[in-house]
């Protein structure tokens, strides 16, 4: 199963080889993801959202867990920058979105 992963040479982020003389496989990032060093970490945003939210977020996003989607949202803020003025209606809005794009799990 290896030497036909080799051979095809087909995982997006790493190049794979294998050496028969040594018996070895060998991995070689191709340079396509981002150091994790070479961003500035961004927090993402703190505030809390008002407990009633997550009921109307399961209906905006059926079959979802609530927690991973506030989790996905926030770092999503995080990395747009973003301070919402409305965050339990931002959040709903995320959530309508990612199920729209996605369908259930």
């Amino acid at each position: 199963m290896i030497r036909h992963l080799a051979q095809h040479d087909h995982l997006p982020d790493y190049h794979v080889q294998f050496d028969d003389a040594n018996d070895m496989v060998i991995f070689k990032n191709r340079g396509t993801m981002k150091l994790a060093s070479a961003a500035p970490a961004v927090v993402p945003w703190m505030g809390r959202l008002n407990g009633d939210v997550y009921g109307d977020a399961r209906s905006a996003a059926p079959g979802w867990d609530v927690y991973v989607l506030e989790q996905e949202w926030r770092s999503w803020l995080a990395d747009n920058e973003i301070t919402p003025n409305h965050p339990e209606k931002h959040f709903l809005k995320f959530c309508a979105s990612w199920y729209s794009k996605r369908g259930r799990p």
